[in-house]
This record gives structure tokens, sequence and C-alpha cells, in this order.
């Protein structure tokens, strides 16, 4: 579709100079080609610094984004629980966690448990009860002791994992009964589809490249979760990005 040049100084040096765009003529995803390497997602994610002094991460940003959070979850407990709370919460790619304290919100006996392969943030949320640092493969038994959840959140994660499918299917293993997977993520930009000028996605606030390796739609999405043993709940796009809710296959689409 189009060349993406990377858009962070932290890669700069490493892996390719410029990203194919790729659009699946089958399911409907975006994404980058190729991968980059692996020095690059140490560069991104583990030797600078994410979340400590970022605007998105503090001040009103921080409250608007854990009001919609504890909102939404609410909203999970209601349609998906029959209204009970969650005992146990996951939260992958956690950073600070706000999931876990929006968790703790709306029931303080929430048992939370936040992953991530830095350890940047670990000792920054009081609000977890239990801070893995690690890819989810290295701790899969440990997070398979501290579970069954029931809610898994990814909250901008999935457009950052080279195999998600691989990811969902370890997160299925550890819902409970009725345990959601809870997704947000960018999609598309807002008004762009195949005619519409390339720039716009080397202009999008969200072309963070190549730290975003796909972008999911409806149809995506869907198709992730029949490769992943699990059903798409509900897809529910918000200008130029979405919110999902994914459960086990016996649970019906709302």
């Amino acid at each position: 579709m189009g060349l993406l040049s990377p858009t962070s100084y932290h890669v700069q040096g490493i892996g390719p100079k410029n990203f194919d765009l790729v659009g699946c003529s089958e399911c409907d995803l975006l994404f980058l080609s190729p991968l980059p390497p692996e020095k690059a997602f140490e560069a991104l994610y583990i030797r600078f610094p994410q979340f400590v002094g970022h605007p998105a991460y503090h001040g009103e940003s921080a409250r608007m984004a854990l009001r919609f959070y504890r909102d939404r979850l609410a909203e999970i407990s209601d349609v998906v629980a029959a209204g009970r709370k969650f005992e146990r919460v996951l939260d992958i790619g956690g950073g600070l966690s706000l999931i876990a304290l929006a968790a703790k919100l709306l029931d303080h006996r929430t048992i939370s448990v936040a992953q991530d392969i830095s350890r940047e943030a670990a000792e920054l949320c009081p609000w977890v009860d239990h801070y893995l640092v690690g890819t989810l493969e290295s701790m899969e038994e440990e997070i398979q002791g501290l579970g069954p959840f029931d809610l898994i959140s990814m909250t901008h994660v999935i457009e950052h994992l080279p195999n998600p499918v691989q990811v969902l299917r370890l997160c299925a293993n550890w819902l409970s009964e009725r345990g959601t997977i809870f997704v947000t993520a960018p999609s598309r930009p807002v008004g762009w589809n195949d005619s519409s000028p390339f720039e716009m996605w080397r202009n999008w606030e969200y072309n963070h490249t190549p730290a975003h390796l796909q972008y999911f739609n409806g149809t995506s999405m869907r198709q992730c979760c029949l490769r992943s043993g699990l059903n798409l709940l509900k897809y529910e796009p918000d200008k130029d990005s979405f919110v999902a809710w994914l459960g086990s296959e016996s649970k019906k689409s709302t």
C-alpha cells in the first residue's frame, strides 16, 4: 500500500529504513512488513523509558483514561457477568496498569496482576497485587497459577504484538468460565479508505512505526478470534480506534 519510515529515534540504525504497509485481501488486516529485528523491540520497550514523565500517563489524560476504563469494566460486568465483580484481573502490557486501578475502584477485593516486558513501572503501581516482568511465554506457568481471570486486558497492546494469535491463545487458557478479554487499539485514520492518499497514514497520530505492527478492524479482529479459539462478543469502532470484547467460543456475540 505504501512505505512508512520509522517515527521513533530509538530505532534509528536498527533494522530496515522503511517498512511496507501491507493489506490482506482475505481478512482485511493491515500490517508492517518485514517485522523489525529483536533489537528494535528492546530499544522501544526496555532500554528507554515509556511512562515516567510522559503526559499521556499523568494528569488529566490519566484521569480521563481511568474514567473510561472504569465505565467500560462496569459495562462488561453488567452485560457479560450479570453484575458480578471481577475476582481476578490480568493486565497484559500493563505499564502503569490503570485497568488494575479501575478494577480496584469497582471492587477493592479484586486481585490484580500486571505483566510487562519492562520493569520501568513495576514499583509505581501500588494498586497491582502481582507485577510480573518478562514475556508472557516465560511466565506462562506463573500466570496460570494466579488465575483463572475474570478479565484480561490488552489496552493498546495487540497492535504491538508480532504474533497476536499466539498471545490470544494463551489468554483463552487463562480465562475463567465467565471471563472476558478487553481489547482497545488503533484501527485506521479517520475517513481513510483504499483510494485515500497514503499521506494520511504518514500524518496519522497513531503512525508509530515500527512499534505498531498491525491495524485491525471488525473483519480482521473476528478472523483473529477464530484462529485463537475465541469469540468476538463485541466490536465497537471509536473514530480511528476500536474497543472489543472477546470470550470463549461458547459465548454468543452481543
